[in-house]
């Protein structure tokens, strides 16, 4: 229901900016140049356009930090299995990490932009790669033979034993 949601709420935010976009002539790029260029630009255009504009992003500013907090919790869960530290000391320690590395995400777009990690990309383009690429592809690896090898995967997944099968071959061939 979660995913049929989010689909819904993205295409109607898609039918609502780029008819937006593509009226003012402004670039349909996606991605963070959409976000903070071509969606400022709109909104200065519109009738109200601030006041929609302070909305939009401090509603972005609260989606941000609820996916942040809700991407935190299983390292810190899992930091916490292996340690004896406290919540508190490792929810900020992770919470630390997370922000320096932020912050030279940040900075590739002025004072790091000659900084490239991965060749041709700057920081941020590479963050991004890793998370999308490695990082898709190892969540893909551990869902499919190490999650997949526990005798409760059935009941995790919430599939029966005759789908489960077909679960395993789509997890399979959605590596290759």
């Amino acid at each position: 229901m979660i995913a049929i949601a989010d689909t819904l709420v993205a295409l109607m935010a898609g039918l609502a900016i780029f008819p937006l976009i593509f009226t003012y002539g402004l670039e349909s790029a996606s991605g963070p140049s959409l976000l903070f260029i071509s969606l400022p630009n709109v909104l200065l255009n519109l009738p109200f356009g601030q006041f929609f504009g302070i909305a939009f992003f401090f509603l972005l500013l609260i989606a941000a930090l609820s996916s942040a907090i809700s991407i935190l919790e299983p390292v810190v869960s899992f930091v916490r299995q292996k340690t004896r530290l406290s919540r508190y000391f490792v929810t900020y320690l992770i919470g630390s990490i997370v922000w320096l590395i932020s912050v030279g995400a940040l900075l590739a777009f002025n004072d790091w932009s000659d900084v490239r990690p991965l060749r041709e990309r700057n920081i941020f383009d590479s963050l991004d790669y890793v998370a999308t690429n490695i990082g898709g592809f190892g969540i893909s690896i551990i869902a499919v033979w190490v999650v997949s090898k526990q005798a409760n995967t059935r009941q995790l997944l919430g599939i029966s034993d005759s789908k489960y099968p077909i679960w395993r071959i789509s997890a399979w061939y959605g590596l290759s």
